[in-house]
């Protein structure tokens, strides 16, 4: 699975991940601002939100600097991960 490179959703909605990265980089955006959605799973934390990640590495966010989000027990985000795990089986 990729992700679309345009933020469909939010306050970033039409902008693309490299316009945020470019944020980033500026400071105009704080990396706060693009918390990361997870659901930990079997000892492993997939990340449910690709958009927010990957501009947050393009804008070179040490990922111990991100905001993450727990998903984990949620019944909307456990199908919504389960249903994608299953797409990339």
């Amino acid at each position: 699975m990729t992700a679309s490179p345009t933020f469909q959703n939010g306050p970033f909605a039409g902008q693309t991940i490299g316009e945020i990265a470019g944020a980033l980089r500026s400071g105009a955006v704080k990396p706060s601002e693009l918390p990361v959605g997870v659901i930990v799973r079997d000892g492993n934390s997939p990340i449910l939100n690709t958009r927010p990640s990957l501009a947050l590495l393009g804008g070179g966010v040490n990922p111990a600097d991100w905001t993450i989000n727990s998903l984990t027990g949620d019944q909307f985000f456990e199908e919504l991960l389960t249903q994608r795990l299953a797409t990339t089986a």
